[in-house]
């Protein structure tokens, strides 16, 4: 069958030289928009709550503190505490230029090849040859963006309201944006919530909602517990329950519960070609000068030795292929055109050989409008493989996974 000749291709495939290296410190959910301006500063760190490190998740079920009474000019509030109380008033008078002012700057590796994915490295300047360190601000949008795009892109736009200042806990946000001293969060009705960290007069970190309403706020509360310097505004409403899926997949407001999944799927449902190419992770393989193996391994081009290394992406029809970066917008495009649906999310096998390394740790498997299912590999919010299925049904796919391996199972 064309099953068992896809296996028997599959487990032939040994001329894998290692899968890339994962793109590190970004586990980034699908639920904020992270721009990180990380000081340097001497001095002792001052003492503070201690608690675990910030997990922002969509849906998340947590907490929130609420005055005994709302607040009728929230924005009026101020801390008495002179470096917070200047980064209230920049946010408020929506001055980016400020804010970049006296944000922190750190070293950082940068690459000369514009950022391809999630978690690339930020461009070299003028002279700074590919790997060398730059003196940068780290910005993360639902992908990666400069934090001069974040902030006039959505602070300009905004309409904020200060919802609440606390002391968080000493750690980092998604192991990546290092909090402040204090952290100050706004609620917004035109975009989405923001929280600035501010530590020594500086501004530490900022933090945009990815995506809005009560949920996404609360979730980016997570960690305030009772360390609070000016209380919530306003009482945030009970959570909506999520809607029940019906046998084509889930609605949208679903949550994996693995942040790096949320991620990937989410690019794919946003059906936005190049936020879907920009979750594509490519793998090194052996060039051939004469087709062979199965899924054969792309041939070398002119000039180029056999054996040399080119980045390919697995993707795997009736049969096995190996995509290099050139076909990938048309790849994406294909994915953003097919209106998916999450159907459910497994857990992969350990990999027992060099192909297995290349699908990834999680499979999701989503659903087209005609019931036929694709199926993603995925590892830390990359896309490292795709299986179109030869026509099988999202159902089908899923029936073949053991109870044991489901993450989300299916509707």
């Amino acid at each position: 069958s064309r099953f068992s000749r896809l296996a028997h291709g599959l487990v032939g495939l040994s001329f894998i030289r290692g899968a890339a290296l994962a793109v590190g410190a970004v586990a980034a959910v699908g639920v904020a928009i992270a721009v990180t301006l990380v000081a340097f500063g001497g001095g002792d760190e001052p003492s503070r709550p201690a608690g675990p490190e910030t997990t922002l998740t969509p849906g998340a079920s947590i907490t929130v503190t609420p005055s005994a009474t709302p607040v009728a000019n929230p924005n009026d509030r101020r801390t008495g505490i002179p470096e917070v109380d200047n980064v209230i008033e920049l946010v408020l008078a929506k001055d980016t230029a400020g804010l970049l002012a006296i944000a922190n700057t750190f070293p950082e590796k940068c690459s000369t090849t514009p950022p391809q994915r999630l978690g690339s490295l930020p461009l070299c300047g003028p002279g700074t040859p590919d790997g060398g360190d730059i003196l940068s601000t780290r910005g993360m949008g639902c992908e990666r963006q400069t934090p001069k795009y974040l902030l006039e892109t959505f602070l300009l736009d905004s309409d904020l309201t200060l919802y609440a200042v606390f002391r968080p806990p000493a750690g980092d946000i998604f192991g990546y944006v290092p909090k402040g001293d204090y952290s100050i969060v706004f609620s917004g009705t035109k975009h989405f919530p923001e929280r600035y960290e501010v530590r020594g007069g500086r501004l530490n970190g900022v933090q945009i909602g990815c995506g809005g309403g009560p949920e996404i706020l609360k979730a980016m509360m997570a960690d305030a517990g009772t360390n609070y310097v000016l209380q919530p505004a306003f009482v945030l409403p009970a959570p909506t329950p999520t809607p029940a899926p019906d046998k084509s997949g889930y609605p949208d407001g679903w949550d994996t519960g693995v942040p790096g999944v949320n991620i990937a799927v989410s690019s794919i449902t946003s059906r936005n070609a190049p936020r879907i190419a920009s979750h594509f992770k490519l793998s090194p393989v052996g060039c051939r000068t004469e087709p062979s193996g199965f899924p054969a391994p792309p041939l070398c081009k002119e000039g180029q030795a056999k054996g040399s290394l080119v980045d390919v992406l697995l993707v795997l029809y009736c049969e096995g292929t190996l995509q290099e970066a050139a076909r990938l917008p048309q790849l994406s495009q294909q994915l953003a055109d097919s209106r998916l649906r999450l159907f459910a999310v497994y857990e992969l096998p350990s990999p027992q050989d060099p192909l297995r390394q290349l699908w990834g740790k999680y499979a999701a498997i989503l659903n087209q409008p005609d019931g036929t299912g694709v199926q993603l590999g995925i590892d830390g919010g990359e896309i490292v493989s795709i299986w179109f299925g030869c026509g099988t049904t999202a159902a089908d796919l899923a029936a073949r996974v053991p109870k044991a391996n489901w993450i989300l199972p299916p509707p």
